[in-house]
């Protein structure tokens, strides 16, 4: 994974063709695939690929920029030129002034096992885990067993003089169990920063527990009821909202968090939200983002009021202020997110509520169903209605209705059960103010 040429080659080449600045970024990854279904293997192959971002500044701030394999590197100035030629001045644009670090040092984790990993301990991993998932449950389907692991190395180099590099490794298992005569169907998996994470996690048997958990005789239900979002429910929901926390997403009227900006009783005072790119281990720790910028951590959520929003290069320069570091292939992408949890489990909160509570397992296509206009959720969910001294009833594709602005106004509890589902670390949360349907 070398660069074709040497940073300040490429950067000198780009000024000679005529721009006033330059930066690029090189990414190159070596990794592996490999799908299962039924211990049969459906593809197993090496991948790699090195890709190299050349962007270029003209002197009344014009930019363009260019993408392609690092070995075009000289046909991607002249495309990135070309492309600045036609754009519109920005007195706001150019490189950032920074630092140099001339070791592959970085806040990434580079697992020092990934060079001698061998196929068959890849292979091992997914065969294992499907294998596992069919003996939990033998009557369910299991598809799309996949293990991906890659290697990468990012450099960043620009005419301020910055020049950073980094190693890092992630690895990722995933796959789905369902049971088609019941409409139910569950994906789930880990992704980790080293291997020993990926393999020593029963992934396998624990998502064939909860299909086998959902899998037992239902009942109706129509009306309003106090959920329970598990941890992994209650981190795809905040993973999403953080995606609108970019600076120009933020204040917008098509997003209704952008209400919440300063005022106070917007959510409960309890839901409190960190973004923190330098978190040890974290699934989008990085050293700096595409623009070489380093991560700054910031608080999104304080005390339940919109606070901070990610801020790119040209944004801090037009406030006087300091970039966060969330540019990520021309967006700004929220990086690691803590949300504070409670002082009880979930298991002890339900037990002291004299309320049935709706505990959500999972939620269908989440994405589509939350209106980022005005926080209203029409979703589908599955999960297991629980009371005190009473046997849990599943409840099976039930429609969730509610806005999230006057739930997370109702939180009941917080719960201290806590876990990081990719990039996100949420805990259970007792909510009221929602309404469920179910034949």
């Amino acid at each position: 994974m070398d660069l074709p040429a040497q940073p300040r080659e490429i950067l000198t080449k780009a000024h000679q063709e005529g721009a006033r600045a330059a930066e690029i970024l090189y990414t190159g990854r070596n990794g592996f695939d490999a799908i299962v279904e039924d211990q049969r293997v459906i593809r197993r192959a090496a991948v790699s690929s090195q890709r190299l971002l050349v962007r270029v500044f003209l002197e009344d701030g014009r930019t363009g920029q260019h993408e392609a394999d690092s070995k075009d590197w000289e046909k991607s100035i002249v495309r990135a030129l070309k492309r600045a030629g036609d754009a519109k001045p920005d007195p706001l644009a150019g490189p950032v002034k920074g630092w140099t670090i001339s070791e592959s040092g970085g806040l990434g984790i580079d697992d020092k096992r990934y060079l001698s990993l061998s196929e068959t301990e890849r292979m091992d991993v997914i065969m294992r885990a499907e294998k596992e998932a069919r003996s939990v449950l033998p009557q369910a389907k299991t598809t799309g067993f996949g293990y991906s692991d890659q290697r990468t190395r990012r450099v960043f180099a620009n005419t301020k003089g910055v020049l950073v590099q980094e190693w890092s490794t992630l690895f990722e298992v995933s796959g789905t169990v369902s049971v088609p005569e019941k409409d139910l169907s569950i994906q789930g998996g880990v992704k980790a920063r080293t291997f020993s994470s990926v393999a020593s996690l029963p992934y396998g048997t624990l998502l064939a527990q909860r299909v086998a958990t959902l899998s037992g005789p239902t009942i109706s239900w129509d009306g309003p009821v106090r959920v329970m979002l598990h941890p992994r429910v209650s981190a795809e929901i905040f993973g999403l909202l953080a995606d609108q926390f970019g600076e120009k997403r933020i204040g917008s009227r098509n997003v209704f968090l952008s209400k919440g900006r300063g005022k106070e009783g917007f959510f409960d005072r309890r839901i409190h939200m960190v973004d923190d790119g330098c978190l040890p281990g974290g699934l989008r720790t990085q050293l700096f983002d595409d623009r070489g910028v380093t991560s700054v951590p910031l608080t999104l959520l304080r005390e339940g009021v919109v606070d901070h929003s990610f801020i790119s290069v040209g944004g801090a320069r037009a406030t006087e202020g300091r970039a966060t570091g969330h540019s990520v292939r021309g967006k700004l992408r929220p990086s690691n997110l803590q949300i504070r949890g409670g002082t009880r489990s979930m298991t002890a909160l339900i037990a002291e509520m004299n309320e049935q509570v709706f505990v959500i397992d999972h939620i269908r296509d989440l994405g589509a169903s939350l209106n980022m206009k005005n926080g209203e959720l029409d979703a589908l969910c599955s999960g297991r209605i629980c009371c005190k001294g009473a046997e849990p009833k599943v409840l099976l594709n039930a429609r969730l209705t509610g806005n999230l602005v006057d739930a997370f106004q109702r939180l009941v509890r917080l719960a201290s059960d806590t876990d990081r589902y990719g990039h996100v670390d949420a805990p259970g949360m007792a909510l009221d103010g929602f309404t469920v349907s179910v034949d």
